[in-house]
Parts: structure tokens; C-alpha cells; sequence
């Protein structure tokens, strides 16, 4: 398996010189950085309960209503970005 992302690899830097562009950017991720994005996504899920809590006795109900709103299609643009990012990945590994 080591070979095999190797010569993935490989074919990146060959395909990044072909365009003009370096890889400036490690690709290794250690347990640590991983968990470190593990815990920023699910923080982001806290921060939202813990806003919810401020906005329901302060506004009521609509304030939650017309709030989430924005916040929702933040994050489905968010999800987006990241789907559409993955596609890119996969189709450039693969090709």
C-alpha cells in the first residue's frame, strides 16, 4: 500500500510542475493535528447550543428562526465547498 501512495504522490509533484506551481503545503497529518480539527469542528456544534440558549430568552423563538437562517446557509456553503474540494482531490488521484 506504502507504493502505491507513493506513486500517487509522485504523479502530484509531476502534475503541480507541469502547471507551473510547487507544493508548499505538507500532506502528513499527525494524530495530533487530526485531533485538533476534530475538536474545532465539534466545538463549532457547542458554540451553536450555547448561542441558542442566549437567543431563546432574549428574542424567543423567532429570534432562533430568523437567526438560523444565515447560519444554515453558511454552513450548507461551507459543506459545499468542502464536497466540491473532495470531488476535485479524488478526481486529480485518480486521473
Amino acid at each position: 500500500m506504502a507504493k502505491k501512495d507513493s506513486i500517487v504522490h509522485h504523479d502530484d509533484d509531476a502534475h503541480l510542475a507541469a502547471v507551473g506551481h510547487k507544493q508548499e503545503l505538507k500532506r502528513h497529518f499527525s494524530p495530533l493535528a487530526m485531533l485538533g480539527l476534530a475538536f474545532a469542528i465539534l466545538n463549532s456544534w457547542t458554540a451553536l447550543s450555547a448561542s441558542l440558549s442566549l437567543a431563546l430568552p432574549s428574542g424567543g423563538p423567532t429570534s432562533v428562526i430568523w437567526v438560523s437562517k444565515p447560519v444554515t446557509k453558511a454552513l450548507a456553503f461551507c459543506l459545499l465547498t468542502m464536497y466540491r474540494a473532495s470531488l476535485l482531490l479524488v478526481s486529480a488521484t485518480c486521473a
